[in-house]
């Protein structure tokens, strides 16, 4: 059973403006476009979706469950936005930190699993529209990757910690 624990978004990218790079050093929240809720609370829902789909995990607890989690998840956003610095290849940019904790009894204990992923997925425009899009499609690439990532790990010889062992029950 897994459990997201703690889904964090670094500045400047935690606000709900769409953020969009436009200078080496410098970035700039769009006025007019905005996630509905907060970057994390939209990012929530098709996290737990595909925890449930990957078949990696037996069960997903959800936040206020008395189910005890076997593992859980800590994921940091660590960039999200659009970058817009060269005009005729604009492009999404999103960067998730994945850590796996063995949690005996629901208590976070050692570290399972540990991994940061990148993407950066060329947009149709420069809109949020394409932006919105290209972050769906640098999520989905780095989801395939992390399920591919955990596979492995379970299946490596010797395994006993992963997150699709049963080793608690």
């Amino acid at each position: 059973m897994v459990s997201i624990r703690s889904l964090r978004v670094a500045a400047p990218f935690d606000d709900r403006s769409l953020v969009y790079r436009v200078g080496d050093f410098s970035y700039q929240a769009d006025p007019y476009a905005e996630f509905l809720v907060s970057p994390a609370e939209s990012l929530r829902p098709p996290l737990r979706s595909w925890m449930r789909q990957s078949e990696l995990f037996r069960t997903v607890v959800e936040p206020g469950s008395a189910l005890r989690p076997d593992t859980m998840a800590e994921i940091t956003v660590l960039e999200l936005y659009g970058d817009f610095r060269r005009p005729p290849e604009p492009e999404a940019v999103l960067t998730l930190r994945f850590v796996l904790l063995d949690s005996p009894e629901g208590i976070p204990g050692k570290l399972a699993f540990e991994q940061e992923y990148s993407r950066r997925v060329l947009l149709k425009g420069r809109n949020a529209k394409a932006l919105m899009a290209g972050w769906n499609e640098a999520l989905s690439q780095i989801l395939a990757q992390l399920g591919s990532d955990l596979r492995r790990l379970d299946s490596a010889p010797g395994s006993r910690v992963g997150p699709m062992n049963d080793t608690h029950g």
